[in-house]
């Protein structure tokens, strides 16, 4: 044997701690990259929108992000450890076969759970919703409070918290997305003119339009829709405007107060209560 290899036996045992080391480097290194790269794609996605939005996209696309990166860290140690155990001479074989019965029984006896955090995964991703979005999911409504990978917090207009697990969610109806639609319906007399009550609904929609205070809230002018329905003793009018979303049941209020007044003021019977 040359004298090189001679002198360099007594470090011989200590290559597999060397190779160890590196792997740990490796491994933190690769951890601390993900969490860089979550944080300025989190970032960038925030910033791509602005507004009232922008914080709900931030803290959705730090929710998903979060998942992803704890995905990615459970795969960066698996391999580390993995290699380790290599470079100690174990035999991974058993323990990975092992390893696989137990996530076998633990996924199966944890489905439910794997299939919530798979639905919220793809809520987040699709952006359904958002927080401070009112929604309807199944038979509850409310307004989302909080959106975490497994469950959806919704909050009611009584204050009761409804908890949602993403993996029953079967439909969801978005009452606030980007833009919103306030309809008023006002049933009057048969008898009453309806060239008068119409005349009303549009005194209505012009001051609506006309109101400093509530003009910001509108997307669109109030459209006079007409009759809608006929009944035995009714007709059915319509008013309809696109307005922000969060000021949807604010501008129905207004639009029944200002409708009630004007057909008050031609005689005509008084307007139904906003609807709940």
């Amino acid at each position: 044997m040359s004298p090189l290899a001679d002198s360099l036996r007594p470090y011989a045992d200590w290559a597999p701690v060397a190779r160890i080391a590196i792997l740990l480097v490796c491994g933190v290194g690769l951890e601390v990259g993900a969490r860089a790269v979550s944080r300025r794609y989190a970032a960038k996605l925030a910033d791509a929108t602005g507004g009232r939005e922008r914080k709900e996209r931030r803290q959705r696309a730090v929710t998903l992000i979060n998942f992803a990166t704890s995905v990615a860290r459970v795969v960066i140690w698996s391999l580390v450890a993995i290699a380790a155990l290599g470079e100690l001479t174990i035999n991974v074989g058993p323990i990975l076969a092992g390893a696989g019965v137990v996530g076998a029984a633990l996924a199966f006896g944890a489905q439910n759970v794997v299939k919530d955090y798979l639905a919220g995964f793809f809520i987040l991703l699709e952006d359904q919703y958002a927080i401070g979005d009112v929604v309807k999911i199944g038979s509850a409504s409310g307004t989302v409070e909080e959106i975490t990978m497994r469950v959806t917090v919704l909050r009611a207009h009584d204050g009761a918290v409804h908890v949602v697990p993403h993996g029953s969610i079967q439909l969801v109806t978005n009452l606030t997305s980007a833009w919103s639609r306030t309809v008023v319906d006002v049933p009057v007399s048969r008898d009453a003119p309806l060239d008068v009550a119409l005349a009303a609904l549009a005194e209505a929609a012009a001051g609506a339009v006309a109101d400093a205070a509530l003009a910001p809230s509108l997307l669109a002018g109030p459209e006079v829709v007409g009759v809608v329905a006929i009944g035995e003793a009714t007709a059915t009018l319509r008013l309809q405007v696109k307005v922000v979303p969060e000021q949807r049941w604010h501008v129905e209020r207004e639009l029944l107060a200002r409708v009630q007044r004007a057909l008050a003021a031609r005689g005509i019977g008084p307007c139904p209560l906003p609807r709940a």
